[in-house]
C-alpha cells in the first residue's frame, strides 16, 4: 500500500512541478527575460525535460520504489524551490492590466530582489543535477545505490574513492629549491585561517615576471600534497588553456561519455569536487592577462577546498587574500646560483656569487639563466664580471633611464646604474651557434620580429619575404634556392630552449611564435650594426612584400587581423625612429601604397593607424615626385577622403581643394579624373549646410562626367542622379524630380553582361529610390543587386551584405519589421565573418538593429545594440566622428523615452559638446543635440540651465542658412512653455507665437502641434488677463480638434474646458473667484 501511495505521490508531484515550471518560465518570457534570469530562463526547461524523462521512466516500470522515494523527495525539494520563485517572479514582474506607473513601481521595488534570484538559481541548478543523476550513472549500479546517489546530490559514477587521491601538477619543478619560506608559511597560514569557513578560500601569489612564483606553486604543491585528495594544476594563459586543464582533470577523473562538451567537463570537475568530503587545491598559473580573460571565478568550484593562483597583474588582488613575491634575498640568490652552476662552496665561489647575485638584482630567473649560461661556456666565476660588465655596457646604451625598475650600485662605482633581466637574455642569446655569419642571421630574425606584434608571428611572412627579396640573412632557411619549412622550426625550437621566444605553434603546416614583451624591447634596444628604423622600414616591407603576394578577401578574419596588427605595430615604431634626417625611397613609397592598400580593403576605411601612412606617402611622394606629380594628387585626394569619413570636415575642404586646383593644372579642368574630388566636396559643403557651394559641385561633377563620357553612360547618369537626389533633399522638388527621373529612367534600361559597377549602379538606384520613399522601386534595385552581387563576389561579398542592409532598412520603413530584422542579422553575420565585430560596417548594421528595437518598441535590445556599436566605434573611430556621435545620440534618445533623464543628460550633452566641436553651432545636428539636452533639463526642473541651451539651439538656427524649420518651431515651443511655467507671460507669448507659424507653414494648420501652441497661447493669454484673446485661442483650438480628433477626444475636452474657465472668468465680475484648475493641459 505504501509502494502505491509513492507511486502516486510522485506522479502527482511530477504533474504539479511541470505545470508550476512552465508558469513562471513563461511569466518570465513575457516580462523579465533580461540578465537576472538568463540562467533560470536555461535551467528550467531542462528540468521539465528530466521530469519528463523521469514520468516515461515510471510508465515503462524502470524504477522501483527506493528510486521512486528517492525521486520523491527531490521532486518536491524543487517544487518549493520553483514556489518560492513565482512568488519572486510575482512581486518583480507586474500584470497585464497594469498602469505604466505601477509597472515603473514594480521595476523599482524589483532592484533588491537580485541576490534572493541568484540564492534559489544556486539552489536549483543543484537540484536539477540531482534530478539528471539518474540517467548518467553506471547502469550495473543496483537500484538501491541509485538511490543513495540520489540523495547525496553526486552521481556514484563521478564521485572518487576515499582512498584515491590525485597529485596533478606539471613536472617543472626546479631539482634545487632554495629559500622562499617564509612565502610558504604566509600561503600556509593564509588557507589555515579560512579553514573552518564553508566557502572556497582564494590566495594570489603577486610579483613580476622572473620572481619565480610558478616554483613557489609547485613547492607548495609538492609539500602539502599529503593534506589533499587531490591537487590540480590549471594553465591560466588563457580561457582556452582553462578549458584544455579541466578537460585534462574531468579524463583523470572518469567522466562518463555523456560529458562531452568543455563547458560540460568543467560543470563535471567542479561538481565532483564539491562532493569530496577531504579537502581539494586547484593551482591557476601565470593568470597574466585578467583583461581579455576576466572570468577566471566562473572556474572556481565551491566546496571544501583551496585556490592558489600565480600573476603578475595587479587586478589580481581582488580574487582573495593576495601575498606579494619579491626578489630573493642575497644568501638565497647565491645558493641557486653555486648549485645550479655546480660551483663548489669555496670562499671565492661565495664572493664572486654574491657579487654576481647583486648585478642581477637577485631576480630568481635571470639568476637560473645566468646559472645556465655559465654551466654551457664553462665560465670560471671570476669571469663572469668582466662578461657582464661589456655586455651591459652595450645594453644600457640604448636604454631610456624610465624602463628600467631595477637600481644597484656596482663594486666600488658612486653612480648608480640600472639593472634588469635583459642582461640574463643577453647572455643567454650568446649560446645560439657560434658560428658568426649563423649568429648574426638569427640575430637578425630575432630583432626584425620585434619590430612586429609580438602576439603572434607566423612563418609565411618570413616564407614570402624570402621567396620574394632573398635577403642575405635569410641563408640560414635555404634549401638548395628554396624556403625550408624545417630550418625554420630547428631555430624556432633552438631559440625556445633558450627562453628566448614562446608560445611555439608547430602544427604542421605553418609554424608561429611570439615574444615576451619584455625580450621584444630588449631586442629593439640592442641594435650594433643597424639603427632602429632599419628595421621599422625592413618590417614595413616584409609585410608589404606578404601584402602584394596575397590574396586580402582570401584571408581569414585571424590572419587579416594579424596582419593589421602588425602594420599597426610598425606604424607606431616608425613614427618613434623617423628623425629629421629621414629620407625616403621609391621602394618606401611602394611599401607604403601596399600598406594603405590594404588597411582601406573593402569598408574597413577608418583603420585607425591609416592617416599616418596616409600622411607618410604624401611626403614622400612630395620628396620623390614633386607636389605637381598625378601620384602626390590621387594621395592627397586619398587624405581628404579620409578627413570626410572621419567627419574631419575642416580638414577635408581644405584637403581636396588643394588636390582640385593642382588636378586642374595638370590635366584639364574638365577631366574625368576630377569627378572623385567634386563629389567629395559637394557631401563636404552638404555636410557643412553651404548649399550653393554643394549644388555648384553636383553640376560641375555631372557636366564633366557628360562631357567625357558621354549623356548615356552610367556614371554620368548617376552624376545626375546624385543631383536630383540633392535638391530634393533640399525641398527642391520640382527640380529634383527632373533629375532624378531622368537619369533613373535611363539607368533602368541599361544591361549587358555583368562587371562590378553595375550592381553598384543597382545598390545606388535603390538608395536613391529609397531616399525619395518610392520603396517598391528600390526594392526592385535591391533585388537585382543581390542576384548580381551573388553572381560576381560569392555569397560573403561586401556588396551582399550592403545590399541586406539596405533592405533591412526598406523593410523598417514599410513597417515589415520581421523582414527588417531577418535582413539587418543576415547582413551582421556576413560582415562579422569577412571583417570582425570591430568593423564599420558591421557597427552600423548593428546601428541599424539598435534603430529597429528603438521604433518596435524593444528598448531594452535597442540600448544593447546601441551601447555596442557605440563601444565599437569608440575603440576603432574618432569620437568626434559623425556616426560615433549619432551612436551617442541615440543612446540619448533611448534613455529619454526611458525616462532615465539622468543618463539622457550624459550622452545629449557629450553630442551637443562634440557636434559643437566638429559642424559648429549652426548645424542642424548640433541644434538638435541641443534643444534636446534643453528638454531634459527642462523634465528635470533645472528650468535657468534649461532655458540657456533653449536660447543656444535659437542662436544656432538663427546662423544656419538652412535650419530645420521644424525643429525651430518645436524649440520656440518648448522654450515658451518654460517662460510660461516661470511666470514670464510677454516672453511667452512671444515665443509660443513664433512657434504657432512656423508650425502652421511647415506642417500646416490642422496639424496636432499647431493646435496645440493654439491651446498653449489661450492659457497664457488667461494667465497674463488677455482673457478675450484666450477664450478666442481656445475656441480655435477647441474646434480644429473636434475636427482632427473628435469631440470625445481627451484633448478636444481639455480644450473645452479651458474654455468655459475663460469665459466664466470674463464674465466673472471678482477676479478672485477662480475656479479649479481644469485638468490637461499643453504643458502634459
Amino acid at each position: 500500500m505504501a509502494e502505491v501511495a509513492a507511486v502516486i505521490g510522485l506522479t502527482a508531484s511530477i504533474v504539479q512541478l511541470i505545470e508550476a515550471s512552465r508558469k513562471v518560465w513563461q511569466r518570465i518570457q513575457n516580462f523579465r527575460n533580461g540578465t537576472i534570469f538568463r540562467n533560470i530562463n536555461a535551467q528550467l526547461p531542462l528540468l521539465q525535460q528530466t521530469l519528463e524523462r523521469i514520468q516515461t521512466a515510471q510508465k515503462q516500470g524502470a524504477l522501483d520504489s527506493a528510486t521512486q522515494q528517492a525521486l520523491s523527495g527531490a521532486i518536491n525539494g524543487c517544487l518549493e524551490l520553483i514556489t518560492d520563485l513565482d512568488a519572486v517572479v510575482t512581486s518583480m514582474t507586474p500584470a497585464d492590466t497594469s498602469s505604466k506607473f505601477h509597472r515603473g513601481c514594480k521595476g523599482i521595488r524589483s532592484f533588491g530582489k537580485d541576490r534572493s534570484i541568484k540564492d534559489i538559481q544556486a539552489k536549483l541548478d543543484r537540484s536539477v543535477s540531482r534530478l539528471s543523476c539518474y540517467f548518467s550513472v553506471d547502469s550495473s549500479l543496483s537500484s538501491q545505490d541509485v538511490a543513495k546517489v540520489l540523495a547525496r546530490n553526486i552521481p556514484a559514477a563521478w564521485k572518487s574513492p576515499e582512498d584515491r587521491v590525485f597529485f596533478e601538477v606539471p613536472a617543472l619543478q626546479v631539482s634545487c629549491f632554495v629559500g622562499r619560506e617564509e612565502l610558504l608559511d604566509r600561503i600556509n597560514l593564509s588557507f589555515m585561517e579560512h579553514s573552518a569557513s564553508a566557502r572556497v578560500h582564494v590566495t594570489v601569489l603577486l610579483g613580476m615576471g622572473g620572481q619565480g612564483k610558478t616554483q613557489i606553486a609547485l613547492e607548495y604543491c609538492a609539500r602539502t600534497q599529503n593534506n589533499y585528495q587531490g591537487i590540480f594544476w590549471i594553465d591560466s594563459f588563457s580561457e582556452s588553456s582553462v578549458l584544455r586543464s579541466f578537460e585534462k582533470i574531468a579524463l583523470k577523473l572518469k567522466a562518463p561519455e555523456s560529458v562531452a562538451t568543455a563547458s560540460l567537463k568543467v560543470d563535471f570537475v567542479k561538481t565532483v569536487l564539491i562532493g569530496w568530503s577531504k579537502p581539494w587545491m586547484l593551482i591557476f598559473d601565470n593568470y597574466d592577462n585578467p583583461i581579455s580573460f576576466n572570468n577566471l571565478k566562473a572556474y572556481f568550484p565551491s566546496g571544501h577546498g583551496n585556490i592558489l593562483c600565480t600573476s603578475r597583474n595587479a587586478d589580481t588582488t581582488r580574487l582573495g587574500t593576495t601575498i606579494r613575491v619579491d626578489s630573493l634575498t642575497e644568501d638565497e640568490g647565491l645558493h641557486l646560483l653555486l648549485h645550479r652552476s655546480q660551483h663548489d662552496w669555496t670562499d671565492d665561489s661565495i664572493a664572486e656569487g654574491r657579487v654576481i647575485v647583486r648585478q642581477l638584482g637577485c631576480l630568481a630567473v635571470a639568476i637560473d639563466q645566468a646559472a645556465a649560461y655559465i654551466t654551457f661556456r664553462q665560465l670560471p666565476l671570476t669571469h663572469f664580471g668582466d662578461h657582464y660588465n661589456k655586455h651591459r655596457e652595450e645594453v644600457l646604451r640604448h636604454t631610456p633611464e624610465s624602463l628600467w625598475e631595477y637600481r644597484r650600485q656596482m663594486g666600488e662605482a658612486e653612480k648608480e646604474v640600472s639593472l634588469s633581466v635583459f642582461t640574463t637574455w643577453e647572455m643567454s642569446f650568446q649560446q645560439t651557434p657560434r658560428d658568426h655569419n649563423e649568429k648574426k642571421s638569427i640575430d637578425h630574425f630575432l630583432t626584425l620580429s620585434a619590430f612586429l606584434d609580438t602576439a603572434r608571428i607566423s612563418e609565411d611572412l618570413f616564407e614570402s619575404y624570402f621567396t620574394e627579396s632573398h635577403p642575405e640573412w635569410m641563408q640560414i632557411f635555404d634549401s638548395e634556392g628554396n624556403w625550408s619549412a624545417d630550418k625554420f622550426q630547428d631555430t624556432i625550437c633552438r631559440l625556445l630552449n633558450l627562453s628566448l621566444i614562446q608560445n611555439v605553434d608547430i602544427n604542421g603546416v605553418q609554424t608561429s611564435f611570439s615574444l615576451h614583451p619584455i625580450i621584444r624591447d630588449w631586442l629593439q634596444l640592442r641594435q650594433k650594426h643597424q639603427q632602429p628604423h632599419d628595421y621599422s622600414r625592413e618590417a614595413m616591407r616584409l609585410l608589404s612584400v606578404f601584402i602584394q603576394t596575397h590574396n586580402p578577401s582570401a584571408l581569414t578574419l585571424q590572419g587579416r587581423n594579424e596582419i593589421l596588427s602588425h602594420i599597426e605595430i610598425c606604424v607606431q615604431l616608425e613614427a618613434v625612429h623617423r628623425g629629421p634626417d629621414f629620407s625616403d625611397s621609391l621602394q618606401t613609397l611602394i611599401d607604403l601604397n601596399a600598406l594603405i592598400n590594404f588597411v582601406t580593403t573593402g569598408p574597413v576605411e577608418l583603420y585607425k593607424g591609416a592617416e599616418t601612412l596616409e600622411l607618410w606617402r604624401l611626403a614622400a611622394s612630395e620628396r620623390l615626385l614633386g607636389r605637381d606629380d598625378e601620384f602626390t594628387l590621387f594621395a592627397l585626394r586619398k587624405l581628404g577622403e579620409y578627413y570626410f569619413f572621419q567627419g574631419r570636415l575642416g580638414e577635408a575642404e581644405r584637403t581636396l581643394q588643394q588636390a582640385l586646383q593642382g588636378t586642374e593644372t595638370l590635366l584639364d579642368p574638365n577631366h574625368v579624373e576630377l569627378v572623385s574630388i567634386l563629389d567629395l566636396l559637394a557631401k563636404t559643403y552638404d555636410e557643412h549646410d553651404r548649399l550653393e557651394d554643394a549644388e555648384a559641385m553636383y553640376q560641375r561633377a555631372w557636366r564633366t562626367e557628360e562631357a567625357a563620357l558621354g549623356s548615356d553612360d552610367d556614371r554620368t547618369l548617376m552624376a545626375r542622379a546624385r543631383l536630383g537626389m540633392f535638391y530634393i533633399m533640399h525641398n527642391d522638388c520640382f527640380d529634383g524630380e527632373t533629375f532624378l527621373n531622368g537619369a533613373m529612367g535611363l539607368l533602368e534600361k541599361s544591361q549587358g553582361p555583368y562587371t562590378e559597377r553595375e550592381p553598384i549602379t543597382y545598390l545606388e538606384l535603390g538608395n536613391l529610390y529609397c531616399d525619395n520613399d518610392r520603396l517598391a522601386e528600390a526594392e526592385v534595385m535591391y533585388g537585382r543587386a543581390l542576384r548580381e552581387f551573388s553572381k560576381g563576389h560569392g555569397p560573403q561579398a561586401w556588396g551582399i551584405n550592403m545590399t541586406k542592409l539596405a533592405l533591412g532598412v526598406l523593410c523598417l520603413r514599410a513597417g515589415r519589421d520581421r523582414e527588417a530584422e531577418c535582413y539587418m542579422k543576415q547582413a551582421q553575420k556576413g560582415c562579422e565573418n569577412i571583417y570582425g565585430p570591430l568593423d564599420v560596417l558591421t557597427l552600423c548594421i548593428i546601428y541599424g538593429l539598435a534603430d529597429l528595437c528603438f521604433v518596435t518598441g524593444r528598448s531594452e535590445e535597442a540600448e544593447t545594440y546601441c551601447e555596442q556599436a557605440r563601444s565599437g566605434c569608440g575603440k576603432i573611430l574618432d569620437p568626434q566622428r559623425p556616426v560615433t556621435i549619432k551612436l551617442v545620440f541615440q543612446l540619448g534618445r533611448l534613455f529619454k523615452q526611458e525616462e532615465r533623464f539622468e543618463d539622457a543628460e550624459v550622452y545629449f550633452r557629450l553630442a551637443a559638446e562634440n557636434y559643437m566641436a566638429t559642424l559648429g553651432p549652426a548645424h542642424n545636428d548640433t541644434i538638435s543635440s541641443v534643444f534636446e539636452l534643453a528638454r531634459v533639463l527642462h523634465w528635470k526642473g533645472q528650468y535657468a540651465d534649461a532655458e540657456g541651451y533653449y536660447v543656444r539651439a535659437k542662436e544656432g538656427y538663427e546662423k544656419s542658412s538652412n535650419p530645420d524649420e521644424v525643429l525651430v518651431a518645436h524649440n520656440q515651443y518648448y522654450l515658451g512653455l518654460l517662460y510660461h511655467e516661470t511666470g514670464r507671460w510677454e516672453k511667452a507669448e512671444a515665443s509660443v507665437r513664433r512657434a504657432r507659424k512656423c508650425f502652421k507653414k511647415t506642417l500646416g494648420t490642422h496639424d496636432d502641434a499647431a493646435i496645440t501652441s493654439l491651446w498653449l497661447l489661450g492659457r497664457i493669454c488667461e494667465r497674463s488677463a488677455k482673457l478675450k484673446e484666450a477664450e478666442a485661442y481656445l475656441k480655435r483650438a477647441r474646434t480644429d480638434y473636434k475636427r482632427t480628433q473628435g469631440a470625445k477626444d481627451p484633448k478636444t475636452i481639455a480644450v473645452a474646458r479651458h474654455l468655459h474657465r475663460a469665459r466664466n472668468l470674463i464674465a466673472s465680475t471678482a477676479s478672485g473667484n477662480l475656479t479649479e484648475e481644469p485638468r490637461g493641459s499643453p504643458e502634459t
